[in-house]
C-alpha cells in the first residue's frame, strides 16, 4: 500500500478500521494523493466502504458451502440432460470419483437403471411432482453397486432448470429387512410345522393359531 500511496494513488484494497470503541470493522479503500497549492507535503485523499455486510454474507455462504459438502447423503446437482454440474464430498467418497470426474459424466455413468432413454421421462415426473422419492442402485468407480434411496428436486435458477438430488446408501437398512424377512419366514415354518398346539390371542381374542391347533380342535 505505501508504494502505490508513493506513485500517487492506490487501487482498492481491504483494511481493517478500528471504531471509537475498539471494534475492528472491515472497508474496502482507494485514493490517491494531491498536493494543494502552498502546501509542500502531499496529502492522502481516499474513500472507505464499509463491507461488513459482504463479510457477513460471505461467512454464511462459506457456513451452506461446508454443511453440503460435509452432509452424510450424497448431494447431486444434475442438469436437465442428466449432466452432474455439482457432487458433495460424500457423493465423491461414496462413488469414488473425484468432483472434476463427476462434472464431465451422466447419471446414466452411475446408475445402472437410469439408461439415456429413461432420463427424459423422469425429468418430466421431476417436472411435473417438484419432489419425487424412489429407490435405485448406484455403481461405484470401482464397480460396486450398492442400493440408494433418492429423494429428488426439481428446481429453476435464473431460468435454467436442475436436479436438486439427495441419495443415501439404504444398504445397512436393506440388510436388516432382509434378515427380519428371514427370521418371520423361519418362525412361521416353525408356527406351522410345531407338533403342538400354538394360540395367539390378542385383546381376549385368538387371531393365530397353527395347523396342529386347528387338527386338535377341529
Amino acid at each position: 500500500l505505501e508504494q502505490q500511496i508513493n506513485r500517487g494513488w492506490f487501487s482498492c484494497e481491504e483494511l481493517w478500521h478500528v471504531k471509537r470503541d475498539g471494534t475492528l470493522f472491515p472497508t474496502l479503500m482507494s485514493g490517491t494523493t494531491i498536493t494543494p497549492k502552498g502546501h509542500e507535503t502531499p496529502l492522502l485523499s481516499a474513500t472507505a466502504i464499509d463491507i461488513s455486510h459482504y463479510h457477513k454474507t460471505e461467512s454464511k455462504l462459506s457456513i451452506i458451502e461446508q454443511s453440503i459438502n460435509r452432509a452424510s447423503p450424497s448431494i447431486l446437482w444434475v442438469s436437465a440432460e442428466g449432466k452432474f454440474l455439482f457432487a458433495n464430498e460424500t457423493a465423491c467418497q461414496k462413488l469414488g470419483y473425484s468432483q472434476e470426474e463427476l462434472r464431465e459424466m451422466y447419471v446414466h455413468d452411475i446408475d445402472p437403471y437410469h439408461t439415456k432413454d429413461v432420463r427424459p421421462q423422469r425429468w418430466d415426473k421431476y417436472r411435473q411432482f417438484g419432489v419425487t422419492t424412489f429407490e435405485s442402485f448406484h455403481q461405484s468407480k470401482d464397480g460396486k453397486i450398492y442400493p440408494v434411496e433418492i429423494v429428488s428436486h426439481h428446481l429453476e435458477i435464473n431460468g435454467e432448470e436442475m436436479e436438486f438430488a439427495f441419495a443415501t446408501d439404504i444398504s445397512a437398512r436393506r440388510a436388516a429387512e432382509n434378515a427380519l424377512r428371514e427370521s418371520e419366514e423361519r418362525y412361521r415354518a416353525l408356527f406351522n410345522a410345531s407338533p403342538n398346539s400354538i394360540l395367539v390371542a390378542q385383546d381376549g381374542k385368538y387371531v393365530l393359531a397353527n395347523p396342529k391347533t386347528c387338527q386338535l380342535y377341529g
